[in-house]
C-alpha cells in the first residue's frame, strides 16, 4: 500500500484549496473598475453657431470610448427628429436628422444613457443650441440677455447676429446710451470675439444701478454688404453694488490628466459668477 507522509498530505490540500478558490466565478467585481462618467469634449455644429446648413451632421466627441449601441434613442431635437446614428470611431457619434427651417434656433440634448464601456452614463444630460442659416440678417442672442439687472459695471456685451458682420458699419450703427437725461452716449470699441460673437468693450466701468440701452440701427450691414432689414434694440441695468470678490473657478472639461481624442479643439471652464469675457 503507498504510503503518504504528512508533508506530502499538506501539499496536496494546498494544491486542492488553490484550484477549488481559483474557478470561483462568483467573487466581488474588481474594486478598480471604471466608475468614472464620461464626458463630451467637442459638438459640431458649435455652441452659438450660426449659418448651419439645414441638413448638417450633429458630430459629438467623447473623452473615452463608448457603447455604441447606447446611443439609440438617447439624442433629441428640437425641432427635428434624429433619422440615424453611427459611430466612426468608439469616441465619435455622427448624428443625421431630418432638414430644418431656415432661421431656427436647434436645441440638441444628449441623454444620461449614452454610457461608456464600462456602463457608466453621462453625469448629467449635456445640451447645446445653435441656429441655421437665414436669408434675412438679424441679432439673435446678447450678453447680456434683454432686460437683465444687476449686471457688472464691467460687462463686456456680447452680440450675435445670424451671419457675419461687417464692423465698421456696425459699430457706426450702434448707440449706447445711460437712463440719465441729456447724458452723452457711451464709448465703446467693436471686436471679434469667439465663435460668431462680438464684443462691444466700453472705454470705462458703466455707472451704478443704471438702465442702459443699446440700439443698432438699419445701417448696420453683414459682411456681404445687406443693411438689416429693421432696428435692434435691447437694454439692461447694472448692478447698484460694487463688486470686489474675485471669480472661482469651478470645474475645467477636459478633467486633469484625461485622455482625450487628438484634434479636440475645446476646452471649458466653468467659473461661479460671469466673467468679462
Amino acid at each position: 500500500m503507498l504510503k503518504l507522509s504528512k508533508l506530502s498530505l499538506l501539499s496536496l490540500l494546498t494544491l486542492f484549496l488553490l484550484v477549488s478558490c481559483g474557478g470561483d466565478d462568483d467573487g466581488p467585481a474588481d474594486p478598480g473598475g471604471d466608475t468614472t462618467a464620461p464626458t463630451v469634449v467637442s459638438v459640431r455644429p458649435d455652441q452659438d453657431a450660426t449659418g448651419v446648413g439645414p441638413d448638417d451632421e450633429i458630430i459629438v466627441v467623447f473623452d473615452e470610448d463608448m457603447d455604441e449601441t447606447s446611443a439609440m434613442g438617447a439624442v433629441s431635437l428640437s425641432p427635428g427628429t434624429v433619422t440615424f446614428s453611427s459611430w466612426t470611431d468608439a469616441r465619435t457619434l455622427v448624428v443625421t436628422h431630418s432638414n430644418w427651417a431656415q432661421g431656427v434656433n436647434v436645441s440638441v440634448m444628449l441623454g444620461v444613457a449614452i454610457k461608456d464601456l464600462a456602463g457608466n452614463g453621462l453625469a448629467a444630460p449635456y445640451v447645446w443650441d445653435f441656429w441655421t442659416a437665414s436669408t434675412v440678417p438679424s441679432l439673435l442672442r446678447t450678453i447680456p440677455v434683454d432686460g437683465a439687472t444687476s449686471v457688472s459695471t464691467g460687462i463686456t456685451v456680447g452680440l450675435l447676429f445670424s451671419e457675419a458682420m461687417n464692423l465698421s458699419s456696425l459699430e457706426a450703427a450702434t448707440t449706447a446710451d445711460a437712463g440719465v437725461l441729456r447724458a452723452p452716449s457711451l464709448e465703446f470699441t467693436m471686436s471679434e470675439g469667439e465663435g460668431d460673437w462680438i464684443n462691444m468693450v466700453f472705454a470705462s466701468a458703466l455707472p451704478l444701478g443704471t438702465p442702459i440701452t443699446i440700439t443698432i440701427s438699419t445701417q448696420a450691414m453683414t459682411a456681404s454688404g445687406t443693411n438689416l432689414p429693421a432696428p435692434e434694440q435691447f437694454g439692461f441695468v447694472t448692478t447698484d453694488q460694487v463688486d470686489d470678490t474675485p471669480p472661482n473657478l469651478l470645474s475645467i472639461v477636459p478633467a486633469d490628466g484625461s485622455l482625450i481624442t487628438p484634434g479636440t479643439s475645446s476646452i471649458v471652464f466653468t467659473f461661479d459668477e460671469a466673467i468679462n469675457q
